[in-house]
């Protein structure tokens, strides 16, 4: 199989020169302390939080699917096709037979 990137393998020397100058400060408090600034001020306490977050809105848009549903199902049909039943059975159900295929053992 042939290597069709365009990136290779080794260590990418100029990246690694500028990520070195910036992490290797010369006052590692002052870094330290910009990372900490950085971050949240607070974190949810419990991961019960973060899905409460994560849900909301989908809940509103499931809710918002629904009513649209519910709506276009409401919507009288008319013509030759509403007015059929779905399913119309050539003839009897013979209950028997089902009561037969229900009960009967495994």
């Amino acid at each position: 199989m042939t290597n069709t990137t365009p990136f290779g393998d080794g260590a990418d020397v100029e990246l690694g020169a500028a990520l070195r100058a910036h992490l290797d400060a010369p006052d590692p408090a002052g870094f330290a302390a910009r990372v900490r600034a950085a971050l949240p001020a607070r974190s949810p306490s419990s991961g019960w939080e973060v899905l409460a977050r994560w849900t909301t809105p989908r809940l509103a848009a499931a809710a918002i699917l629904l009513a649209a549903l519910g709506a276009w199902l409401a919507i009288p049909r008319t013509g030759a096709a509403a007015s059929e039943p779905l399913l119309e059975p050539s003839r009897p159900v013979d209950q028997e037979l089902v009561m037969t295929a229900m009960l009967r053992e495994p």
